[in-house]
């Protein structure tokens, strides 16, 4: 894990916050939690000062170092560097994009999938499992009939980078998990999940989301969607 001060800023400052926050629950501190936005400010060097105090063995520099992540509970990093990010070219091809994205460069068809024939669902794969099964055959992958348990999911983005499809209220989404920073709790509040998603067309964006549930920002805004109903296609 890289080292982290004042300054820092990303998707590891966010798992930093969450730790504090955790860390300190666990040792009975009171107090406003972190923000988790991902900006190392005066609040979090704060936080981390006293958590290298409360702690023996720990250097009190300020400076989230690697026994500091260690004593933070952090277990598992893996972030997939080939995955680049591919925005979608319309409204509905986020499926081809997320594709796209984990084999390089080269656009994905449907296959033996099918595609919606509704109008305001223009180039959008049918979300049936059935269809999930049928796209992900036609690429060598594997359709998950069932949903992982964090740990499970945790393991399998270790390995490869995920193709996920979700939906909420009248949307549905696709994005690739590109990368897993985890404590190995498995209610989740420890694990985040990077994210390279096609959304907004020709844009395309990378963010993270801790799990339980996992959210998309797929709306103008980027404001967090939270994700029901996913569906794991694992590439083999």
């Amino acid at each position: 894990m890289q080292f982290l001060s004042r300054g820092s800023r990303g998707l590891a400052v966010q798992l930093l916050q969450r730790f504090l926050n955790k860390a300190e629950a666990r040792d009975g501190i009171s107090g406003t939690q972190l923000n988790t936005d991902g900006e190392f400010g005066a609040l979090t060097e704060s936080a981390l000062y006293a958590f290298q105090k409360r702690h023996p063995g720990l250097i009190a520099d300020k400076i989230a170092g690697t026994q500091t992540w260690r004593a933070l509970g952090l277990r598992t990093e893996m972030i997939h560097t080939r995955v680049q990010l591919l925005a979608q070219y319309s409204a509905g091809n986020c499926w081809s994009a997320a594709a796209s994205m984990i084999l390089g460069n080269q656009s994905v068809g449907h296959g033996s999938a099918k595609l919606s024939k509704k109008p305001k669902e223009k180039d959008a794969l049918l979300t049936t499992l059935g269809n999930h099964i049928a796209f992900a055959k036609s690429l060598g992958w594997e359709a998950l009939n069932y949903s992982p348990t964090v740990r499970e999911l945790v393991d399998i983005v270790c390995q490869t980078p995920v193709w996920m499809s979700a939906g909420g209220v009248n949307w549905g989404h696709v994005v690739v998990l590109s990368g897993v920073y985890s404590d190995g709790d498995e209610a989740g509040d420890g694990t985040l999940f990077r994210i390279h998603d096609p959304w907004p067309v020709g844009v395309g964006r990378i963010y993270g989301s801790f799990a339980n549930p996992i959210s998309f920002r797929n709306n103008m805004s980027g404001t967090p969607t939270p994700a029901r109903m996913y569906q794991i296609i694992v590439p083999r």
